[in-house]
């Protein structure tokens, strides 16, 4: 995978909002489980919510959230990342770079 972005945002009553990046040299990331992966290039952090140590976002308050996430696999590689909600599948994302060119998927949730 080359490239791992995800951005989480809340408009109302006060603006929360985080986006984060991995840029990656031609690796490969392999995890299994639930393992969340820390975003090391974090752009944006109103409020505070994203941990980058631990990769995951806290929502400070209730609400309504929209979590948006792209991802590009390498040639010949593919990319797969989960969306998890408290623990809870939510979404997938699946960049399929296995037919010989570079793939890049994208996907939303609201929550």
């Amino acid at each position: 995978m080359q490239y791992l972005a995800i951005l989480a945002c809340r408009f109302s009553p006060a603006a929360h909002a985080f986006s984060a990046a991995m840029p990656c040299c031609g690796g490969n990331i392999d995890v299994s489980g639930l393992t969340p992966v820390p975003f090391t290039d974090v752009y944006t952090n109103i409020g505070g919510g994203y941990n980058a140590s631990t990769g995951t976002y806290t929502c400070p308050v209730t609400g309504t959230y929209v979590f948006a996430v792209a991802i590009r696999s390498q040639e010949d590689k593919q990319a797969l990342c989960d969306l998890r909600v408290g623990g809870q599948w939510k979404a997938s994302v699946r960049a399929d770079g296995r037919g010989g060119s570079l793939a890049q998927a994208t996907n939303v949730i609201v929550t």
